[in-house]
């Protein structure tokens, strides 16, 4: 409870900034970890100094270094070498499985739910981009139910790909 308003409040959450800053911390332990496994499984680099470096990017040796530095960042969620991984996989199910017939995107229009609302302190009287903002947490947890019940109504019967006749 928020000692003053006597209403629950999330500071974290509601700093501008914050997200940023912990999707920032987050990603750089990611590659410091990447890193780390990177040099314990190629010890010839470990000890290289800038100017070692600089001369092999310099003499256009460097590929079998770049695409093993390209592979370990394919570990770092949201670096373009995940992405590419993620496609690579994503076309090897396509060429053993049919491809998907549906495609949809969800965004949910959190404002205008008034379920949502309900269960945010003040209820739907304080309905406002601020109210969910300040309650992400459960806008993002009434979200994954609706698309739990989404799934379930449209896809529990389904169980295995159509085989297409020849």
């Amino acid at each position: 409870m928020h000692p003053h308003r006597g209403e629950y409040y999330y500071p974290f959450l509601e700093h501008d900034r914050f997200l940023f800053y912990a999707n920032d911390r987050d990603r750089r332990h990611r590659v410091l970890d990447q890193t780390n496994v990177f040099l314990k499984q190629h010890p010839t680099y470990d000890n290289m100094t800038i100017e070692e470096l600089q001369a092999l990017a310099a003499s256009g040796s460097s590929n079998e270094l770049m695409s093993a530095l390209v592979a370990y960042a394919g570990n770092v969620t949201g670096t373009d070498s995940y992405w590419w991984k993620r496609r690579r996989e994503l076309e090897a199910l396509f060429s053993q499985l049919l491809p998907g017939t549906v495609f949809f995107t969800l965004s949910y229009a959190d404002n205008w739910c008034h379920e949502l609302h309900r269960l945010l302190p003040g209820g739907v009287a304080a309905r406002s981009a601020s109210a969910v903002n300040r309650n992400a947490h459960l806008a993002e947890w009434w979200f994954s139910e609706c698309f739990d019940k989404f799934c379930s109504h449209f896809f529990d019967k389904v169980r295995t790909p159509l085989k297409l006749t020849q």
